[in-house]
């Protein structure tokens, strides 16, 4: 996967536990998605203001 499809992906995924009523940590279980790899994307790309 390309650098821009990985940021595009990344958005996307953070986009959707964002809108859904769960947790970050039950959506990436949901979603088997490793949260340390959720919290790390989700910094890099909206920054370290994000609560959730």
């Amino acid at each position: 996967m390309k650098k821009q499809q990985k940021i595009k992906y990344w958005q996307a995924i953070i986009e959707q536990q964002q809108s859904s009523a769960l947790t970050t940590i039950q959506f990436c279980r949901d979603n088997n998605i490793n949260p340390s790899t959720f919290y790390a994307w989700r910094k890099r790309l909206f920054g370290e203001n994000t609560a959730g």
